[in-house]
């Protein structure tokens, strides 16, 4: 889930002062042939109001001041082109040396085929994973040898699994009401799904690889619960019960829900790592990228 790159043109007057300047704050650094320019970030966790994130269950708290500020130095990036199709390739995700992505090659510039693909950074080897010939496999996660996506093969969007240690193909979701945005963590795989034929209301569900159970995470009774994103034990997804989009967590170990964001403005597309949550936030008229850390 947005990016800006500045240029800026210096004239040969000023180039030695400039210089100067650049080199003093870390503001610019070389990126193999060419000179990028960076603008530091600000990240926040309580932009606007401090009053009005309110960490409603003692499982979350915000540590320091309301507001804090990362003050990152510009550093030494090399880019790499993964893909050299000229089709589209879209929606990477990224675990150790494997990339994966939903790819457009096979789709004769219809946009009517995607598959599911992966490249090895060690081995700089790209397989294809999805073969069955069927149009639409879309939002592909990895973790470890697994990789998740959602596929239309079926008429509607199913989870399927991928293994790439045993070669096998697995479907998660066989209730034929409908799955997408899929997240993988261990032997867990969350998604969001349709509770019933009425197609009323999304829900988060998970699924437990070792076990083959399938559990609804999402059971307060709202209709509208989407973008989950999984780490260790967490599930964060994006959740519209208090009429604006809030970011909820739930620990499957405790099974305690937590409420993580209070502001009444839209909170969208939270991700989780060890004990931070990021996400999206319109509280301040445009979208910013704020976060919580500590989660206890």
């Amino acid at each position: 889930m947005k990016k800006k790159e500045k240029a800026y043109s210096i004239t040969l007057a000023s180039t030695f002062i400039i210089f100067l300047i650049f080199v003093s704050s870390a503001a610019s650094a070389p990126i193999g042939e060419r000179t990028h320019n960076f603008i530091t970030p600000e990240i926040t966790n309580g932009a606007g109001d401090p009053s009005d994130d309110q960490i409603l269950l003692d499982e979350v708290s915000i540590e320091g001041n309301a507001t804090e500020s990362i003050q990152a130095a510009a550093p030494n990036i090399t880019e790499t082109q993964i893909t050299t199709n000229e089709s589209d390739q879209w929606d990477p995700d990224i675990y150790g040396n494997r990339v994966v992505w939903t790819d457009y090659r096979n789709d004769n510039g219809s946009y009517t085929n995607s598959d599911i693909y992966m490249c090895d950074l060690a081995t700089k080897k790209e397989t294809q994973i999805t073969t069955d010939g069927s149009n639409y496999h879309f939002s592909p996660a990895i973790y470890g040898n697994r990789i998740v996506w959602e596929d239309y093969r079926n008429g509607n969007g199913d989870i399927y699994m991928y293994n790439l240690s045993t070669s096998k193909e697995t479907q998660i979701t066989t209730n034929g009401l409908g799955s997408w945005s899929p997240d993988i963590y261990g032997d867990k795989i969350v998604w969001t799904g349709y509770r019933d034929r009425n197609y009323s209301s999304f829900e988060i569900y998970m699924y437990n690889i070792s076990t083959s159970k399938e559990t609804q995470i999402t059971t307060d009774g709202s209709n509208y619960h989407v973008s989950p994103a999984i780490y260790g034990n967490r599930i964060v997804w994006e959740d519209y019960r208090n009429e604006y989009a809030d970011i909820y967590m739930y620990d499957f170990f405790t099974k305690k829900e937590t409420r993580i964001t209070t502001n009444e403005s839209d909170q969208w597309s939270p991700e989780i790592y060890g004990n931070r949550i990021v996400w999206m936030d319109d509280r301040n008229g445009n979208w910013d990228i704020l976060h919580v850390r500590s989660l206890h």
